[in-house]
Formats: structure tokens, C-alpha cells, sequence
């Protein structure tokens, strides 16, 4: 496929409309819990996979966690930690706080006695729930007001550091904790939602450059499909990855403190186990070269772990799955950086991490070369920057474009003249056109075409018989 549809398609849009980010889900840095009636033990070592919280005949147990989101500034309209706890036992509905830890550094060596005078929990809980007698599943925490304090603060020390404990005398929980393998869909997270911005409009719209996937049963071969594949499969020592790759131009707006910008891409399909939440790690790629061919890159030649820099986790249920969701990540401060740094491209992978145990995900992504099938699609990987709607650019004349046929000429609304080039749905440009007021297409086959005009602007058109 030629690189010029790859980098045309659909840049066209500039749409002055709101939108709200998609919600941002973080595993914990650390997550452990002491227990009274063992001061030295180290739980985390000895007890690995669980959580506990207890509070029956005078002996405690605290668990501790903390997320780490300092890549993440936002004010949010909702913020959850949501636990899966799969033991409980108590004489009714008992109560479970949540409190901040406001100052020691929560490890995952924390022990009774190291806990005592080295930490200071807040005077109140930022939360409380009622748990019931039967209860075992998801319970889920409102966190808001912390989330927004921390998220507001300057730099990048954003970490969420919580304690939970049982407030009533009756209660003993177990929770899954994140070094549990068996089932890794049930390790704790913290959910948080932007608040919606209604100043915050779409400025600019691109389709990805290049994009392919990289293979490690099939380390010399190169993948640019219509499908872009996510494979991380595990069964004893026998391990199978598939990395996509991504390339996008970098943004032609200069981006700022008051610009959002987000990855949008959409699964095709998805396969593995019932019950199985989708986990998948966007990474920044740092030392790409810019002539490198992105499609073109296998396991060999791909860039090595250094080169990677961790940006985001996202996740989606088999529910959503069946519905091809879309999947947006927020890459804002990773893609200024690179344009700070005077880069051309912004380069990215999608990873499936290693969740331990039997794993056999297997994601399936709309791909660039799906244009082939279907000229029209907004499914393949875009590139979008958001902003304030006090500064937005006017884009009233750019929307209303459109192609005018009158037998064979053409010509385009609201232009005096135009240049550009005609392509066909393989990508190829058949015709150049320069600074004309119309275009004879007589000389075209029958079909689907597109005019790519000097601004980028992108229109569909059909030269009849």
C-alpha cells in the first residue's frame, strides 16, 4: 500500500464539538498488608495473593496500597478502587474504611512493628462501605476527593497511598491481590474518569503513518496486514508474542498546557478464556529513526526493551469485546515531549503484559491496510489533539468542502482553485492536479476515488460510466 492513503485518510475532520476523555484504570505499585497478632511477619512474603482485613477479638489486620499516576493531571468525575474479595465472614453488615496514608512510604516489606510510629493515616476515612454477610465479588470505593487533591498537585510525585480497615469487630475479608496469578482479571485497580470539559474540542485528527506487528515465533518476518495482532500466550515454558507497532506524524499544532492528546484505536476481535478482563500496555518508542519503515519492522529489527518507555494500561471485559469497542489512550505529555524534541514521528507499541499463570489473550485490531476493504473506515488508528474551545480554530470553510460533479468536471466548494491528487482505492495516486478551478475526470476509470488537496483535506468521490 502506498504511504500517501496511509497519512490522508480522514485528516479532513476538525471537529468544534465536546468530548470527555475515557476513563484511565492503574494497577497498584504495591499492595500488602501486617497483621497484629504477627508484629516481624512480613505478609506480602509469606502470604503472596491476597489481601486481608480483619478486626475480631482485638487483632487487626491493615492492607495497604498505592498507585502510582503521575502521568495523570485531570480533574475526574468519578475515581473507584475497586477490590474482588473472595472470602468474608462476619455477624451482618460490618463497615470497611478507607483511609489515606499521609505520610511514611508504603513497601511491600511493611510489617506491624514497622508500621507503628513510622506512618501517619489521616484523622477521618476518605470513604466508607457497608459489607455484607454473603457478599463475595467486586466492591468498589469512592475516592474522588483524594484523587483530585493529588492529581491537581505540581510534578510528578503522584502517588494514591490508602490503608483499609475494618471498622466494626466481627469482620475478616480476603481480597486478590496484584501478585496473584491464578486470576489475574481479579487484581485490585483504581478506576478514575476525567470530567467531562465542555471547552474541550477536537483540534486535529490524523490517521496513523505506519503501523504493523512484529511476531517472535516468526522473528524475520514482517506484518502489515489488514489486522493488527496483540498476542501474549504462555503455557509452561512455552511463551508466543505479538507487539503492535504504531506511527503517527507528529501534531502540526503547537501543543500546550490547555491541549489533550489521546491514541484512538477499535478491536476487531478478541480471544481468550471466559471472564477474562483485556489488559493492554501502550508504550512510548524513544530511539525509533525516522527512516525506519515502521510496516516494515520484524521481532529482529524492532527496537530493543530500552528503548521503551511504559505510558498506560487499558483495559475491556468480553462484553465490550463483542461490541468492537474502542479503545483511546491519553498520551499528552509523551507526545509533547517528542515534539519538544523536534521529532517528525511519534512512535508507539501495544503490548500484552505478562499476567503469570495459563494466558492466552489474543487481540485483533483494525489496521491501516484496512482501507482496502473499506475506503471509508474510521476504525484504524488515530492520532487526535484536543483543546480549549476559547482558542478553536475556525474551521466552518474546511467542513463545508465537498465535491461538485457537472458530467465530468469537477470542481470543489468554496475554492476558487485547488491543487492536489486524485488516488484510488489502492492508495495510488493516478492524476496531480495544479491550481485549477476544475478537474475533467473523463480520463478515469469507473469507481471510488479520493482528492487529497494541498491542506490535507481528504474527499470521497465516484466517477460513474
Amino acid at each position: 500500500m502506498k504511504k500517501s492513503i496511509l497519512k490522508l485518510t480522514f485528516s479532513l475532520l476538525l471537529l468544534v464539538t465536546c468530548t470527555t476523555l475515557f476513563a484511565q484504570r492503574y494497577f497498584p505499585t504495591v499492595d500488602t498488608y501486617i497483621e497484629q497478632n504477627s508484629p516481624t511477619v512480613v505478609e506480602n512474603t509469606t502470604n503472596p495473593g491476597k489481601l486481608v482485613i480483619r478486626n475480631i477479638g482485638g487483632s487487626q489486620r491493615i492492607s495497604f496500597l498505592e498507585f502510582n499516576i503521575a502521568d495523570f493531571s485531570e480533574q475526574v468525575s468519578k475515581a473507584e478502587l475497586c477490590l474482588y474479595f473472595y472470602a468474608v465472614t462476619n455477624s451482618g453488615i460490618e463497615t470497611v474504611d478507607v483511609y489515606e496514608v499521609t505520610s511514611g512510604i508504603i513497601a511491600n516489606d511493611i510489617t506491624w512493628t514497622g508500621f507503628t510510629g513510622n506512618y501517619t493515616l489521616a484523622s477521618t476515612p476518605i470513604t466508607s462501605l457497608d459489607i455484607p454477610a454473603t457478599a463475595i465479588g467486586w466492591c468498589r470505593f469512592d475516592i474522588k476527593s483524594l484523587v483530585n487533591t493529588i492529581a491537581a498537585t505540581a510534578g510528578t510525585n503522584k502517588k494514591i497511598r490508602l490503608a483499609i480497615k475494618s471498622r466494626t469487630t466481627n469482620l475478616l475479608m480476603n481480597f486478590y491481590s496484584v501478585d496473584q496469578t491464578t486470576y489475574p482479571h481479579y487484581q485490585p485497580f483504581l478506576i478514575m474518569t476525567p470530567a467531562p470539559a465542555t471547552d474541550l474540542v477536537e483540534k486535529s485528527r490524523t490517521t496513523v503513518a505506519q503501523d504493523g506487528y512484529v511476531y517472535n515465533s516468526a522473528p524475520d518476518s514482517k506484518y502489515d496486514e489488514q489486522w493488527l495482532y496483540i498476542n501474549y500466550y504462555k503455557n509452561g515454558t512455552s511463551k508466543q508474542y505479538r507487539y503492535t507497532n504504531l506511527r503517527f506524524n507528529i501534531p502540526t499544532i503547537t501543543l500546550n498546557e490547555n491541549n489533550r492528546v489521546t491514541i484512538k484505536t477499535k478491536v476487531y476481535g478478541a480471544q481468550c478464556d471466559a471472564n477474562i478482563v483485556y489488559v493492554v500496555d501502550l508504550l512510548g518508542v524513544d530511539n525509533l529513526n525516522d527512516a525506519t519503515d515502521v510496516n516494515n519492522l520484524t521481532w529482529n529489527t524492532m527496537p530493543v526493551t530500552g528503548n521503551y518507555t511504559y505510558l498506560r494500561s487499558r483495559f475491556f471485559s468480553l462484553d465490550d469485546k463483542n461490541n468492537e469497542t474502542n479503545i483511546e489512550w491519553d498520551v499528552t505529555n509523551y507526545v509533547k515531549a517528542q515534539q519538544t524534541a523536534g521529532k517528525n514521528f511519534v512512535n508507539f507499541s501495544l503490548q500484552i503484559p505478562e499476567l503469570g499463570g495459563y494466558v492466552g489473550h489474543n487481540i485483533a485490531l483494525y489496521a491501516s491496510n484496512y482501507l482496502n476493504l473499506d475506503p471509508n473506515s474510521t476504525n484504524i488508528p488515530q492520532l487526535i489533539v484536543y483543546g480549549s474551545s476559547a482558542t478553536a480554530i475556525s474551521t466552518t470553510k474546511e467542513v463545508q468542502k465537498f465535491i461538485i460533479m457537472n458530467g465530468n468536471l469537477l470542481t470543489v466548494s468554496n475554492t476558487k482553485e485547488f491543487t492536489g491528487s486524485i488516488i484510488n482505492t489502492q492508495g495510488i495516486a493516478v492524476k496531480n492536479i495544479q491550481s485549477t478551478s476544475t478537474f475533467d475526470t473523463s480520463t478515469l476509470n469507473h469507481g471510488v476515488y479520493f482528492l487529497k488537496l494541498q491542506d490535507n483535506t481528504v474527499l470521497k468521490f465516484i466517477k460513474n460510466k
